[in-house]
């Protein structure tokens, strides 16, 4: 087999020729994929988004941009930065407020109010709910907990583990 294959070859040096070409010759991006690249240069080139890990999907000249974000401004700010960019329709956000920015901004909003500063209280936050761990509280102390929680920005739901 491998003498015919050797003897194959030669005989046909336009064959040798196409799949030299095709393996040399780069392969061709959609126009949504060179949108996306374009995306990705911008945003690593804005001083403001450049240390951001986000997410660019393209398709048909809408871009959606997902990950995480420390607040609204930079959210606002990624969002522009896209929507100036030459073949870009339209954008879609699915950025979030990471939930490490969450919990420690609801903690330091516990912090702000003398009221509730000495209060040990356990902040987690998973896709912006946070819950709230407390055997010290009583019960107008987690209303009030729960409701400062839930004017943070970035939170979606306060769950009460607080006893």
């Amino acid at each position: 087999m491998h003498s015919r294959v050797a003897t194959w070859l030669p005989q046909t040096p336009l064959l040798t020729v196409c799949v030299v070409a095709a393996l040399l010759t780069p392969p061709v991006r959609s126009p949504d994929e060179q949108l996306r690249r374009r995306v990705l240069e911008q945003l690593h080139s804005d001083p403001a988004t450049a240390h951001l890990s986000l997410g660019i999907a393209t398709s048909s000249g809408v871009a959606t941009v997902s990950g995480d974000i420390d607040d609204r401004a930079q959210e606002a700010r990624t969002l522009a930065v896209v929507a100036r960019i030459a073949g870009v329709m339209d954008v879609i956000s699915e950025l979030t407020i990471s939930d490490g920015v969450v919990a420690q901004r609801v903690r330091d909003a516990f912090q702000a109010d003398p009221a509730l500063a000495p209060i040990p209280v356990t902040v987690t936050s998973v896709a912006g709910e946070v819950t709230l761990r407390s055997d010290q509280t009583n019960d107008a102390q987690r209303r009030l907990l729960v409701q400062i929680a839930g004017r943070v920005d970035g939170v979606v739901h306060v769950v009460d583990a607080m006893r």
